[in-house]
Parts: C-alpha cells; structure tokens; sequence
C-alpha cells in the first residue's frame, strides 16, 4: 500500500524534474565558436596552404581552395572568411566540435581580374591574419618567369652538387646540381650551363608561385681530364658561377666483380674499431665434394688466419660456409655447411636471387627453415672509398629470412647485411645492420689483384 500510495508522487516528481531539463536546454543560447587564427609576428597565417591555378580570366572552381589553422577556445559554430581582393573572396563555415588546433579549408569564389600578387585578410571571431595569392597571366605558365639566382652575379649560393664525375664515365640522371632562386614572377624558366670539358647542365619547368625556390640542372656528356671545371649557370637575365671537381677512376684490368686469381689481397679498416686491419689473400685451391674453390685467408688484427672457400661457376659465386654466418638470431646445432651463392655477374639494377633452403635444429632445440634472400640495389655504382674512386660497383643487399613451420611465410630477421663490389677490385665495403643499429662496418684500405 506504501509503494502504490507515493507512486504517482514519484512520477510528478519526475515529470518536473524532467520539465527542467527540457526548459534549460531550450533556454541555453546556442553560442557560436570561439578562438584564435595561427598567425606569425607579421600576422601572416601560419601554416597556410594555397590549392589550385589561379589565373587571370579564368573562374576559380572546387580546386581552389585556403587552408588556415585556428585554436579553437570553445566549440560551436563557425564562419570564415576574407575580404573581396582582384574578384576573389574566400570563406567557410562549419561546427567545432572539439576544441584545440583544426586547420579549416575556405573555398574561393569568382574570377582573378588582373596577374600579380593578392593580399587577403582573413577574418575569424576577433582574430584576422593575412595569405598572399599569386595569380598569373592569361595563358597561365606560357609567360617566361622573373627570377634572380642566388649570388648572381657571382658564385652560386647555396648550392648543392650531386653525384660523381669521373674522367671517362659519362653523366647519368644522379649527375646534377640543385641552385637557389628568388621568382619574383611565376612562369616558365630554361636554365643552363656553358659547356666544360665535354659536359654540361641543364634544367627546364615552372614556376608556379613568387619566393625562394629550389631548381635541379641535370649534367650531360662525358669529362675527358681531370680537374676543376667552373661552370657559369645562366638563366633570364640572371647567372652564377659553380665548381665542379672531375676525379680519375681505379684503374683495373680483371673483368670480375670478385677477382679470385692468386695471390691477390685486399686489406681493410675496422670502422666500428678504429686501428683494427683486416686482410684477405688468396692463398690456395681446395676441392669439396667435386667442385674446386680458392681458399682466401682472412687475417685479423690478432690470432690466426680463418679460411674461407669461394668458387665461380659459370656467372655466380659461391661461398662454402657455415650459412649462419649471415645472421645472430640463432645457430643452427649442429652447424649446417652448404654453398651461398653470394653474388652474379651481368646483373641488372633491382636483380634478386635466393639461396637454398636450409633446415635444422636450432642451438635452442626448435627446427628452423631458413633462407638467404639478395637484391642488386646498383648494378653500375660509382662511389668514392677512402678516397678512392670506384666505377662499375655492384651495391648488393643480404637479408636473412627464417620461419618455424613449413606451411608458415617466411619473415626477416631484421638484419641487412651490404655489400659492394667493384669491378676488377672486388669487395669494397661492407655494413651489417640489426634492428637498425649497425654491429659491423668495414671499408678497403689497399689491394692487389693479379
């Protein structure tokens, strides 16, 4: 009797309470935004983003576009806009729904009257910030650009050469040079060098915005001496001078990437233990299981020599080792001795090849399948060692692939193991790195090869 007695009691109680809730939500104003444009000390918008081509006479359309960033104070509905600037307005609208930093995109409308380049103030809450629009002459980017390059009329500024200019070996596409220059007119450029020495440098594009810029001159031709050659860059009414060093290549006369004639050697430094040597020499012939392979003596800084076996078989070298050698992730127990095939001749850049499967007990009890998988990353390198210059270099990557089950993928181990081998030289340089740190590096001090 108590429960029915003070039940409808209960439900007027919770109407009114209810009532409330309703009468205060439909009361509460519905605030608009509030918050701050991202601007620098000069009230320039900071970032800011312009999208799309803007050009004299032609209607603006969905691509182009203003990207501004606000740091939004209280959420609630927004409005963003610019004055009307040379027939162009931008603006936006939308609900903040949370607050902190949220970069707001403005859609411009109408049709750019005259080229050259348009201030606009945008304008949010009590904040304003100001974005320069460059728009080009009718024809868009068929007009030559005006420009200046960087310590015109003097050396180049800033500056960057890239590649390797070696007597003889003609310039490829890694061959260029990349100049500053301030554009002060977006439009098309051509620039060029003179011609030194049988090689030049040219580049061609355009400019689709005013300020400071980066431009890439490709190299062509071939450098017939050694030395120093000035180049004079020249562009529209704008040049510069830039030095270009060409270097005398190692001479070699053996057509292998891994000479393996006796009695060669090579010697090479430690770079993870600065002062520890290491030498390899071609000492003897031994044969297993019917194939013949020179024996290479490979001599550290203390104890006594290790041998390693390598033979070449038609194109393909091999070592007989101990294949897991080649990582640290585990040792197989026993150890397993077969034949790598550690590198190939005629080969083209991207190549790949795999070793054998091999499969075997770990040294902690599971079986592993395990693989060697190489990748020809360069297949005509030029690069400089220890202050030697080497062309026709093979830049070869060693990665080690294991898994637990045979219906199971294979999957690296996380290390990568380089190797770089010259033509006539042979190896060169080597790197092994696990998990990103590298454990071993070591790069030719000196060599003969016979």
């Amino acid at each position: 009797m108590g429960f029915i007695k003070h039940f409808p009691l209960f439900l007027l109680f919770s109407f009114l309470v209810i009532m409330g809730c309703q009468d205060k939500y439909l009361m509460e104003p519905n605030l608009p935004s509030a918050g701050t444009l991202k601007a620098d000390n000069g009230q320039n918008c900071l970032p800011q983003k312009v999208n799309g081509n803007w050009i004299a006479g032609k209607a603006l359309n969905d691509t182009n576009t203003l990207e501004v960033s606000i740091n939004v104070t209280r959420t609630g509905n927004y409005q963003v806009q610019t004055n009307l600037v040379d027939g162009i307005q931008f603006s936006g609208s939308g609900r903040f729904g949370a607050k902190g930093v949220q970069v707001v995109t403005l859609k411009a409308t109408g049709t750019p009257v005259q080229a050259g380049t348009v201030s606009f103030v945008v304008q949010y809450d009590s904040s304003q910030c100001s974005v320069a629009v460059t728009v080009l002459p009718p024809g868009g980017l068929t007009v030559p650009a005006e420009y200046s390059l960087a310590g015109s009329p003097n050396s180049c500024f800033h500056s960057v050469l890239f590649g390797s200019y070696i007597q003889g070996l003609p310039l490829n596409n890694s061959d260029s040079m990349t100049l500053q220059v301030t554009v002060t007119n977006p439009g098309t450029y051509t620039l060029q060098t003179n011609t030194v020495n049988g090689y030049h440098f040219t580049g061609s594009g355009q400019f689709t915005k005013t300020g400071i810029q980066k431009v890439t001159l490709k190299g062509s031709g071939t450098p017939l001496l050694t030395g120093q050659d000035s180049f004079t860059v020249s562009g529209s009414n704008t040049d510069c001078t830039i030095p270009v060093t060409v270097l005398t290549a190692v001479s070699t006369s053996n057509p292998d990437h891994f000479p393996l004639t006796y009695p060669s050697y090579w010697n090479y430094d430690d770079l993870l233990n600065t002062g520890d040597t290491l030498q390899w020499k071609v000492t003897d012939s031994t044969r297993f299981n019917g194939n013949l392979y020179k024996v290479i003596n490979q001599q550290g800084k203390f104890g006594n020599p290790v041998p390693a076996y390598y033979r070449k078989t038609d194109s393909v070298y091999y070592e007989n080792t101990d294949v897991g050698k080649y990582t640290v992730s585990f040792n197989f127990l026993p150890v397993i001795v077969a034949d790598v095939p550690i590198l190939r001749e005629y080969l083209k850049t991207g190549d790949s090849w795999t070793s054998n499967e091999f499969i075997g007990p770990a040294a902690f009890g599971q079986t592993i399948f395990y693989r060697l998988d190489f990748t020809c990353l360069d297949a005509d390198a030029t690069v400089t060692v220890n202050g030697k210059n080497f062309i026709h270099v093979y830049k070869i990557l060693l990665m080690p692939k294991i898994k637990s089950a045979l219906t199971y993928p294979y999957n690296s181990t996380s290390e990568k193991l380089e190797y770089w081998y010259a033509k006539g030289v042979g190896l060169i340089y080597s790197k092994t790195i696990n998990n990103n740190f590298t454990i071993y590096e070591k790069q030719i001090r000196n060599w003969q090869v016979f």
